[in-house]
């Protein structure tokens, strides 16, 4: 509080508030935000103005309703808060610190992504995989199937072709903590021949830690179309079809220095 005590004694103004204003955060050096009391604001308004007290409360009180809305002065909110008496002054962040700060929390996103998806219990996790297929363009009508006899099968619903066709899908979802192995793949495929009886489907089948070499041969090779996924895929779905996550948009306009820099030359 020093320097900006030094900065408004050191000169003297008859200018607006504005003025007062860039003068008063000129010398403010905190990030947290600061509040000044009436009466050491009055006592600034004395230096800067060369006035007495009941010259700088006129002032004030001239500058009150325009105070009591937040003004940007620089980087710096102003705004002054009638209740208390204060003049609060809080820095904002550049455009340039708040790409960067929305830059880490987009690159942070997958990381909290994995920690949510391995704290879902496996009935929690099919429910997600219902509700993600239901956001994606080639699943429809998906829905988890009972619990208690899903025959290996635990959702079910119809994928889209790209010639807009329709085949019955199913999906099984394995919430596990270690790579899905080749019996499980097999297991499954022996399922979607029971339900196939002959006719076209789809198959899709999910695990955390993703396969073995021996379950990725098994899909590969199986005269069931598969699709497969493991936690990094999803989270690659989750993202691009917005399930789980809130993508917030921030636009900002400011001044182009360099634009102003070479008009003045």
């Amino acid at each position: 509080m020093k320097s900006l005590q030094k900065s408004v004694r050191n000169r003297q103004n008859d200018g607006t508030a504005i003025d007062f204003l860039r003068l008063l955060t000129s010398g403010l050096s905190a990030r947290d935000p600061v509040r000044i009391p009436k009466r050491e604001l009055l006592q600034h308004i004395c230096e800067w103005r060369k006035c007495d007290r009941k010259q700088a409360e006129v002032i004030l009180e001239e500058w009150e309703s325009g105070l009591r809305k937040t003004i940007l002065v620089g980087d710096w909110a102003v705004i002054y808060n009638i209740f208390t008496e204060n003049l609060v002054v809080e820095n904002l962040p550049s455009d340039g610190q708040i790409a960067r700060a929305i830059e880490l929390r987009s690159s942070n996103v997958r990381f909290s992504l994995r920690d949510t998806l391995e704290a879902l219990s496996p009935h929690e996790f099919e429910d997600l995989l219902a509700e993600l297929l239901s956001r994606v363009p080639w699943a429809k009508n998906v829905k988890v199937t009972k619990r208690s006899r899903d025959g290996g099968i635990d959702f079910v619903g119809s994928y889209v072709h790209e010639d807009a066709d329709e085949i019955p899908l199913y999906g099984q979802a394995k919430h596990w903590q270690t790579k899905l192995d080749s019996p499980s793949v097999q297991g499954f495929i022996g399922s979607l021949a029971t339900h196939s009886k002959g006719k076209p489907i789809m198959g899709l089948i999910y695990c955390t830690s993703g396969f073995s070499a021996d379950a990725e041969s098994e899909i590969k090779n199986s005269p069931i179309m598969i699709i497969a996924y493991d936690k990094d895929k999803l989270i690659d779905l989750m993202l691009r079809y917005e399930v789980g996550v809130v993508r917030a948009r921030v636009e900002s306009v400011s001044l182009d220095g360099r634009f102003w820099d070479e008009i003045k030359e």
